[in-house]
């Protein structure tokens, strides 16, 4: 056999094992850009996410605060203030308007008028901060899939890369082998 067969044949094994490898580089690094992908897709969900879950976890702290521990009363808030003076003012302005401003149906209405205000404010209040502690609970939620997915996809990307790779390195051996054997074989035929 001639030394130009020999190359040939050589040549066209390695430059099958190099056709594999990039081909396999290619992939791996595919791979490796849907990685980063999937990196920033979860990494901005999360920033995306990220108010819905400080509101809830201050509405949950509030919860805590005003009907677990008692450290915060629900009556110090603005909005209930406003409407128990508003309403006593209205009441009394009705009550001096029919002369009774010191009169015990006056202080009873005070009173009546008071207990309902405290008790419809409680409930409001309760469920606007269960509400949002509920907003809390759902970006977590969100969240906790986001990273799931991300952890599939990260995983996935990562096997693909070893795929590749190994499919690079047995196909470089796959082209020397062959190369060798096709030399091998034409001098079997030369004889």
């Amino acid at each position: 056999m001639g030394w130009f067969e020999t190359a040939a044949s050589l040549g066209g094994g390695l430059l099958e094992g190099g056709a594999n490898y990039l081909g396999a580089k290619a992939q791996e690094d595919a791979a490796g850009s849907a990685n980063a992908l999937a990196s920033r897709i979860y990494f901005d969900q999360r920033k995306d996410l990220k108010p819905f879950r400080k509101t809830g976890t201050a509405a949950l702290n509030a919860l805590s605060d005003i009907y677990l521990t008692g450290e915060r009363d629900y009556t110090e808030s603005p909005g209930y203030k406003f409407r128990l003076e508003e309403g006593a003012k209205a009441l009394e302005r009705g009550a001096a308007a029919r002369g009774g401003q010191f009169s015990g149906r006056q202080g009873k209405a005070l009173t009546r008028f008071g207990q309902n205000t405290a008790t419809a404010d409680y409930d409001q209040n309760f469920n606007r901060l269960a509400t949002l502690a509920g907003f809390g609970g759902q970006a977590v939620n969100a969240g906790n899939q986001a990273a799931a997915q991300y952890g599939v996809n990260a995983g996935n990307a990562v096997l693909r890369a070893g795929d590749a790779r190994a499919s690079g390195y047995t196909g470089i051996g796959d082209g020397i082998s062959s190369g060798i054997n096709n030399k091998l074989f034409l001098d079997v035929l030369r004889g």
